[in-house]
């Protein structure tokens, strides 16, 4: 059933319609990428307007341009070029949000990422996005699991400079002893199954 009308009926109907002139397609109407852009928000913290449908694996929101073969963009890019301009060329889309917010931890669940509230972004340099992000990261006073960055639980790094918690490095490397010794027990276990049959 088409329009309520059975498949042969439907087909007449539709090349009476396609001769007149006054078939009019249903579906497949391509809507404004504004309006699916804003559909697809709800508002957050701090005056951010936050991105609810796809994500990539690092936490930023998506979204297909639309149209057959469309490519997909990031949301906060295409907020910025549909509400502020262009993104000129050479220059990234800056979430200035997450700069003020000192409590962030950032990484792929940090809200700031999925913000798309165009007083929220800013263009500018790579080397100033890497600037403003090394900078904040500098000025946390506890890692993404809550340990602080106090004299005894920070190394840091001398390649990079980077600061580290001495408490997850611990905690890593007791998750990955305590698997290794898991894995050598059920090895253990298999082993002795197949000398019992």
């Amino acid at each position: 059933m088409a329009r309520g009308r059975c498949g042969r009926c439907y087909r007449n109907w539709r090349k009476r319609e396609l001769r007149n002139g006054t078939f009019v397609k249903i579906g497949n109407v391509p809507r404004p990428l504004l309006d699916r852009l804003l559909e697809k928000t709800t508002p957050g913290p701090g005056g951010c307007v936050i991105w609810t449908a796809t994500l990539n694996n690092r936490g930023y929101g998506t979204i297909g341009e639309g149209g057959k073969g469309g490519k997909t963009v990031y949301a906060h890019r295409a907020s910025y070029t549909l509400l502020v301009g262009p993104i000129p060329a050479g220059l990234v889309v800056d979430h200035t949000c997450h700069n003020r917010d000192e409590a962030c931890s950032g990484g792929p669940d940090c809200l700031h990422r999925r913000c798309i509230n165009p007083q929220h972004l800013e263009a500018i340099t790579s080397e100033e996005n890497v600037s403003r992000s090394s900078a904040s990261a500098m000025n946390r006073t506890h890692c993404i699991n809550g340990h602080p960055f106090d004299e005894t639980n920070t190394y840091l790094r001398p390649d990079s400079g980077s600061r580290q918690c001495r408490q997850c490095s611990r905690d890593r490397g007791r998750t990955a002893s305590l698997n290794q010794a898991d894995e050598a027990l059920r090895r253990a276990r298999a082993a002795r199954q197949a000398v019992k049959r």
